[in-house]
C-alpha cells in the first residue's frame, strides 16, 4: 500500500508457525520491520488500508476470535481496536476498504450463511443489549470519582462507552496485573467498560 506522500507499506503474516502479523516499510531498496505481532496472536490472513488522512488500518481473520474478523488502527505507536474484536460471523475471503467519508467497511464470505457475501460498516456505537449480555468483569470502586481498577486477565484493551453505547475512549490493558483508568474527566453518569481479548467481558460503572 502507498500513502498520499509516496511511502510504501505492507502487512503480512511473516512467521508461518506463529501466524503473527508484521508491518514493513520500504526504505531505499530494503524492507524495514516497523511493527511486529500487530494482532497479538495468530491470524489466518490480513488486509491493510490507509484512509484519506493516511491513518493505517489492518483487518484480519482472528484465530483468538474463532476466525472472525478484527480491525485495528495505528494511533501514534499503538494499535487500537476499531469496534469489537471478532465483529463478523466466521469468515473466509474478505476485503477491507473505506466509504467516501472514511467509514471503514468490510465485505466477506460468510461461512455461517452458506458462504454468501456479507458486508458490514463500522458504527461508533455498540448495542447496550450486547454489553449487558457479556459476562461481567469486576471493577472497583464503583461508583467512582477518578480511578477505576480492574485485573487485566488476558485482555488487550478496554473501551469506555456511554449509556447509549457511544465510544468515549480506548485504553490499552496490561495482561494479568492490576490496571487502572483515570475517568476523572468524564461527566457524571452511567458508563460501560468493554474488555477485549481472547475473552470478551463488560462492566457497568457510575461516575460521580
Amino acid at each position: 500500500m502507498v500513502t498520499s506522500t509516496g511511502e510504501v507499506y505492507v502487512a503480512l503474516i511473516s512467521d508461518p508457525l506463529l501466524q503473527s502479523i508484521d508491518v514493513y516499510t520500504l526504505t531505499g531498496d530494503e524492507w524495514v520491520l516497523i511493527h511486529q505481532n500487530v494482532a497479538n496472536g495468530p491470524a489466518l490472513s490480513v488486509d491493510m488500508e490507509f484512509d484519506s488522512a493516511d491513518n493505517l488500518y489492518v483487518t484480519y481473520l482472528d484465530q483468538n476470535q474463532s476466525n472472525k474478523l478484527t480491525t485495528k488502527k495505528l494511533v501514534g505507536n499503538e494499535w487500537e481496536f476499531i469496534g469489537q474484536p471478532g465483529f463478523s460471523s466466521v469468515a473466509n475471503d474478505f476485503e477491507f476498504s473505506f466509504l467516501e467519508d472514511d467509514v471503514p467497511f468490510v465485505v466477506y464470505s460468510d461461512l455461517v450463511n452458506s458462504r454468501k457475501c456479507t458486508s458490514k460498516k463500522y458504527e461508533n456505537t455498540v448495542g447496550v443489549e450486547e454489553l449487558i449480555s457479556n459476562k461481567f468483569h469486576p471493577v472497583y470502586p464503583n461508583p467512582v470519582e477518578d480511578l477505576v481498577h480492574f485485573e487485566g486477565e488476558n485482555f488487550e484493551s478496554v473501551t469506555i462507552l456511554n449509556s447509549e453505547g457511544k465510544f468515549i475512549l480506548n485504553h490499552k490493558v496490561k495482561a494479568n496485573v492490576l490496571n487502572e483508568i483515570d475517568v476523572s474527566t468524564l461527566e457524571k453518569g452511567e458508563y460501560y467498560l468493554r474488555f477485549s481479548g481472547s475473552k470478551n467481558k463488560s462492566a457497568r460503572i457510575v461516575k460521580l
